[in-house]
């Protein structure tokens, strides 16, 4: 969660390359099947999600082999995804054989990130999609790519593209954020797509996109002082000038990030407009919690059509225009343990005011 944590990541700006390949088994047939088609319900919608994200910051440059799925040297049964034996690095170099012919083919072009897709038809074993930490080289030695996704087979309708825009993430080293012992939303709902990819604001976080560059220091307010400050915030789905978020730093490991979700952009769906609160811990691995989202109106019932309470967590001055639950709006939060009062004082124009009451400086103790 850190800005120095970079074990080969993809870079967030620029050009994303990228390479897509599909196969099939033995025992899971493609068929009539349609490479094309998988294609193109996967990459242009991903591609679109991350250009609006980003702020036209990153683009996604995917080409692919539709022409076949290429065939696995084993069954999808024998590949044991839910198993003791199942080595997702094993997988990829089969694919890139099968791709290659055993080396008698030339492999991909060299790129970013290599994604694998699987037919529909291995859904009962090739279960669940990943994405590879380590370089990808054929087993010629021939480089590959950066990282690798490897999709879990599903029909053709239900394999949608935010699983993707999840697994790309994780390209760029982003950690889930969803609970690894709990329930998915346990630590941040259905905020950001590292957490849910079905959730109703899957739009990356304040400092996510921050450490992405998709945020420039000049829209960042940094407070490192006790004493009462008042900033100006536009939404993280606008894109343009404006402060996008406001960071509380406590210490060299902990952070309280204030933003403006509302519904716009990728965040089309959200049900509770206003200043989000979350708080950065960056000692603290995936899945447990690296970044939490505080829920300033807990027990609130959330919004119709949406499981989790913290949907409605932003804080805001008016339900209007918000499907929460909520009896009253939360305007102000006190953020437990840390001396730290957040107050949104006025919305005009999609410009949030909002004061932040510090009662002492940065702190080396942990939360």
């Amino acid at each position: 969660m850190g800005f120095d944590y970079n074990p080969g990541c993809v870079p967030g700006t620029g050009t994303l390359k990228a390479f897509m390949l599909f196969v099939d088994f033995p025992d899971a047939v493609s068929g009539n099947e349609s490479a094309q088609a998988m294609y193109d319900q996967m990459a242009p919608p991903t591609a679109e999600w991350y250009a609006q994200a980003s702020y036209g910051n990153l683009t996604l440059d995917i080409s692919a082999d539709t022409s076949a799925y290429y065939r696995m040297p084993k069954s999808a049964a024998a590949y044991d995804w839910l198993g003791n034996t199942w080595r997702q690095d094993a997988y990829v170099q089969d694919a890139l054989d099968a791709f290659t012919g055993n080396g008698a083919r030339p492999p991909p072009p060299e790129v970013d990130v290599l994604y694998v897709v699987p037919t529909s038809g291995a859904a009962p074993w090739i279960k669940r999609s990943q994405t590879t930490f380590d370089p990808i080289s054929t087993r010629q030695g021939q480089k590959v790519a950066k990282k690798a996704v490897t999709f879990g087979a599903n029909s053709a309708m239900d394999l949608i593209h935010m699983t993707m825009v999840h697994e790309t993430g994780h390209t760029f080293c982003l950690p889930d954020y969803y609970s690894f012992n709990s329930y998915l939303g346990f630590y941040v709902g259905g905020f950001s797509i590292m957490a849910e990819t079905n959730g109703g604001s899957p739009d990356y976080f304040a400092w996510d996109k921050y450490r992405l560059g998709w945020i420039k220091d000049e829209s960042v307010d940094c407070i490192l002082e006790k004493g009462s400050t008042e900033h100006v915030l536009t939404p993280l789905a606008v894109n343009g000038p404006g402060k996008k978020a406001v960071v509380v730093a406590a210490s060299e490991t902990h952070a309280l990030i204030a933003e403006v979700r509302i519904a716009s952009g990728v965040d089309a769906n959200t049900c509770a407009p206003g200043v989000l609160l979350t708080i950065v811990d960056t000692r603290e691995a995936g899945g447990n919690g690296p970044i939490r989202v505080l829920d300033t109106t807990p027990g609130s019932g959330g919004c119709p059509g949406h499981l989790d309470d913290m949907v409605d967590a932003p804080l805001s001055l008016s339900l209007e225009g918000s499907k929460s639950l909520a009896r009253a709006p939360v305007s102000s939060y006190d953020v437990p343990g840390w001396g730290v009062k957040v107050t949104l004082l006025s919305v005009e124009d999609q410009k949030y005011t909002i004061r932040v009451e510090t009662q002492q400086g940065p702190r080396t103790t942990s939360y």
